[in-house]
């Protein structure tokens, strides 16, 4: 059977590897771990500032911090704009006034998608919404991408975190395998397991 990926050449290694690695066999003890994203003790353990848990109380205590922010992260658009996509586009998702899922707009949108195109989904968990489709609303997404020729691409970094089950909040990525989807699933365990330092 052949596959989108037939054509994709071996990528080159992944350097932070290689850095974590040369950090572990360095004998220095002033050396400082500034490639994680946390800053760490002596021990290896995420350490945060007094200062910074004081504003975080403080900010968490202050009714009057009222946010509303667009239900994407800009990550995602500039992981595919430095990967070549030209024109990524954003897909309906959360109805402000509502304060809902916007299923509705996001099959109209995902209708309107040019064939082979790349979807990113959340698989639970969604980030920064928290709300996810019901089955039902997966199975209709589903049956979209299945009739646009749409390329799904599950973002799964909270598996666990939506219902409290492992194996439930993987649902969605199941059952479009079980449809026969060719498709990708970005996997981290960094937060619901806590390996944020392995990059798992």
């Amino acid at each position: 059977m052949s596959s989108r990926f037939d054509v994709v050449q071996q990528g080159p290694p992944i350097e932070v590897f290689n850095l974590m690695k040369l950090f572990q066999e360095d004998t220095n003890k002033n050396k400082v771990n500034l490639g994680v994203g946390a800053y760490r003790d002596e021990n290896g353990k995420p350490w945060v500032l007094p200062v910074v848990r004081q504003m975080e109380k403080q900010m968490a205590a202050d009714e009057t911090l009222l946010h509303e922010y667009l239900p994407v992260l800009e990550n995602h658009h500039l992981v595919f704009v430095k990967s070549g996509f030209s024109q990524p586009r954003v897909y309906r998702y959360w109805d402000p006034k509502r304060r809902a899922f916007d299923f509705e707009g996001m099959v109209e949108d995902l209708s309107g998608a040019p064939e082979n195109s790349v979807i990113l989904l959340h698989a639970c968990a969604h980030n920064p919404t928290g709300i996810d489709p019901t089955r039902e609303q997966w199975e209709k997404i589903a049956d979209v991408m299945e009739q646009r020729k749409l390329f799904p691409f599950f973002d799964s970094a909270y598996q666990g975190f939506a219902s409290g089950d492992l194996d439930r909040d993987a649902w969605a990525v199941r059952y479009f395998v079980q449809r026969g989807f060719e498709l990708v699933c970005s996997q981290s365990y960094a937060k619901n397991f806590g390996l944020y330092r392995e990059s798992t």
